[in-house]
């Protein structure tokens, strides 16, 4: 398997309103212009937070939390194909390359999703299926499909309301002549995702 490849990312999983919320922004006591800024700078904190839970490398070991559509490659043909993301909406193409660069899509009718007890999903070919001969030695099996869910745990949207408050309130690495102290465990960053990670990968 070579790393999934993103093609449609998810949509943002909190809002700018809901940022600007968490960081105790009053709109109205800004300008246009500061708004503007306000909105960039709590968009690309967004953007970075839910990169860091989200997808292959997240912290979540693979979850997928808002629905986006991905591509993993195989070197070689398995009746049985093991996704490396979840959860799984939909396998939505299967291509085949041969040597020669010729591909070819495999019919829907022809594999499924499944499912095991532990979340993780497969692309299962029919007992019937013709395994294919002649295949490119790099690549030459490509899945496509939609992982995540429509409906994003609360949990999830609090860590990054967590991340980027923080990052609001602390633009630099080190902070001078602050006592910090950390937050109750029942509200802290990782007892919020932890239950949030898939296991078994």
């Amino acid at each position: 398997m070579h790393r999934p490849v993103l093609i449609t990312p998810p949509a943002p999983i909190v809002t700018v309103e809901q940022a600007m919320a968490q960081c105790r922004i009053s709109a109205d006591a800004l300008d246009a212009t500061a708004q503007a800024e306000v909105a960039a700078l709590l968009t690309g904190y967004i953007a970075s937070a839910t990169e860091m839970l989200d997808g292959y490398g997240g912290l979540l070991g693979g979850r997928c939390l808002g629905v986006q559509t991905w591509r993993e490659d195989f070197d070689c043909f398995s009746r049985c194909i093991p996704l490396a993301l979840g959860p799984v909406k939909e396998i939505t193409s299967v291509t085949l390359r041969n040597s020669t660069g010729v591909e070819e899509t495999v019919d829907t009718g022809d594999f499924s999703l499944r499912t095991d007890g532990g979340g993780r999903a497969f692309c299962r070919f029919r007992n019937d299926y013709s395994i294919p001969g002649d295949l490119d030695e790099v690549g030459a099996v490509s899945v496509t499909y939609e992982a995540g869910s429509d409906i994003v745990p609360y949990r999830a949207m609090q860590a990054i309301l967590l991340m980027v408050g923080a990052w609001y309130e602390n633009r630099e690495d080190t902070v001078i002549g602050v006592s910090v102290a950390s937050l109750p465990v029942s509200a802290s960053f990782d007892n919020l995702v932890g239950q949030l990670r898939r296991s078994g990968l």
